[in-house]
């Protein structure tokens, strides 16, 4: 590879229409600039590759805004693109079981595979005498000090297989197809998490094999009783579980959620690596320009205080997004 090389951008999402576009941006609350706006109709986020560093970068870390160069030197890493961020909500808005394995309310006998409409968790009984069984885990009525999650967990059915007969649900935006080996490190992963002898049911994974997860667009609400209390629940989403290779970008909207509060108001996240972002402009005078947000200096930024999150550890990268993307340069041995 020589240094200038045009890049080529992997792993995209779907190529967006003109309207969807335009919904995007409704969702997002901005116009985009239109330099971003035309590499998302024809890229739609997506991994770089080769992976490239910005040479030009300490060049182009020249502000007319007054920004601080040295932020380049405090984050002890020179900037590069590992991930754009595209239109590509579906597969992020469902979430992966996995996801929800580090401090698990829920205990270690159960894995939360769902969620109702309610907000309450669909849980998988992954050990025991129950194994196998689905139940219902209200997440706002448990007490950690003085509540048991087995006994929490209210029983539903006897089998995941049942379960799906008791909701009919009609999924769709289901994640990419699963293969057994996808399962088995998936069952991997939660026995590394919930201690050894874990496993999903076989019913489960047959229905996973096929379906893997999705939104629910049309279900029946579901009524049963336990111990003379009524139980009514209906089915809002089944957690997918992503393959051994990532599909696709993350999704915008839910990035400017899980950064809202963290950068500053006038800017969006669009590309990251290693947890720093790349920001670009979207109102006034900072509109189209692009910006590197350094998560290392981040500590050092009064996100708490009046008027919210500061350019204290963000640096201009360059005027425009054109520029940004020529300013991707191949490493230099």
């Amino acid at each position: 590879m020589k240094p200038n090389e045009t890049i080529e951008i992997v792993e995209s999402a779907p190529a967006r229409s003109e309207a969807q576009l335009a919904k995007l941006e409704r969702d997002l609350g901005t116009k985009l600039p239109k330099p971003y706006r035309d590499f998302l109709a024809k890229h739609n986020g997506g991994t770089p590759r080769p992976v490239r560093e910005m040479t030009s970068y300490e060049v182009l870390a020249t502000s007319c805004l007054g920004l601080p160069a040295s932020v380049y030197g405090k984050a002890k890493a020179k900037p590069r693109v590992g991930d754009f961020y595209g239109d590509n909500e579906a597969p992020t808005s469902i979430g992966q079981i996995k996801d929800f394995l580090p401090n698990d309310p829920g205990g270690k006998d159960s894995v939360r595979i769902g969620l109702t409409l309610s907000g309450k968790q669909v849980r998988l009984v992954i050990r025991g005498k129950a194994c196998g069984n689905v139940g219902i885990f209200d997440v706002t009525t448990f007490d950690a000090e003085e509540n048991d999650p087995a006994e929490h967990l209210v029983p539903l059915t006897d089998s995941f297989g049942e379960f799906v007969e008791a909701f009919s649900p009609d999924l769709s935006n289901s994640g990419p197809d699963l293969t057994d080996d996808d399962l088995a490190a998936c069952e991997r992963a939660i026995s590394m998490r919930k201690g050894p002898g874990a496993e999903l049911s076989r019913s489960y994974k047959d229905f996973m094999r096929k379906t893997n997860g999705g939104l629910v667009s049309h279900g029946k609400v579901h009524r049963w009783t336990v111990a003379g209390k009524q139980h009514v629940e209906e089915l809002e989403r089944l957690y997918w579980v992503r393959g051994g290779a990532r599909k696709g970008p993350k999704d915008l909207r839910a990035q400017a959620k899980v950064y809202k509060g963290r950068i500053p108001a006038d800017t969006l996240a669009i590309a990251e690596d290693d947890g720093n972002l790349f920001l670009i402009g979207i109102k006034g005078k900072n509109l189209g320009k692009v910006f590197f947000w350094s998560h290392h200096e981040e500590a050092g930024t009064p996100a708490g205080k009046k008027g919210g999150p500061t350019y204290d550890n963000v640096t201009l990268v360059a005027d425009d997004f054109d520029a940004f993307i020529e300013g991707l340069r191949v490493t230099e041995a």
